[in-house]
């Protein structure tokens, strides 16, 4: 997947990635070709193969174009407990479910779950500094966890109970600060 800051380059991604979202609604994940997105997003198959390898990788833009915000929230986070982490992450993805869904519909959640694991361990990395984040195990139990609970908060559409999704998972790790 292209990786640079180009505009255009950007900017035709992002059209590739709309037009997959679009073609999703009407046909099946297996059935949309190359052409297809191309037709729909109005660019060259030349460009198409330019910018990502195959249609997973439009898949993914998809998924992580509509992230980069979830980022920076923690950004300018200078303490967060494990629950208000959790509770924040679960909210964040919540808000994003007619993604998800469409993605659950099409069977796509490895491709999901593949982005958020990055997603989750981009933003651990801020918080590298905590004693608790340092065990791998640990780490990869969290990111792992979070995913699922994810993929499951959103595909049972059980947006009421996450505040005490959150605690519970927050209580069981013993509800460290994370920096």
């Amino acid at each position: 997947m292209y990786s640079g800051s180009n505009i255009t380059a950007r900017h035709s991604m992002s059209d590739l990635s709309n037009a997959l979202f679009h073609l999703l609604h009407q046909y099946k994940y297996n059935e949309i070709t190359i052409t297809m997105i191309c037709q729909e997003a109005q660019i060259s198959r030349q460009t198409f193969y330019k910018l990502f390898k195959n249609k997973k990788g439009v898949v993914q833009y998809l998924i992580s174009s509509n992230y980069s915000d979830f980022e920076e929230g923690f950004q300018k986070t200078e303490s967060l407990t494990l629950e208000e982490f959790t509770k924040y992450t679960l909210e964040f993805f919540w808000k994003k479910k007619d993604l998800f869904d469409l993605l659950i519909s099409h069977n796509l959640e490895r491709y999901f779950l593949e982005e958020v694991q990055e997603r989750l361990a981009s933003v651990l990395e801020l918080f590298q500094a905590t004693p608790f984040l340092e065990n791998k195990t640990i780490y990869n139990f969290l990111t792992g966890g979070l995913s699922s609970m994810i993929l499951y908060q959103v595909g049972v559409d059980k947006e009421e109970n996450i505040e005490q999704v959150a605690k519970e998972f927050a209580d069981l790790m013993g509800n460290p600060v994370l920096r």
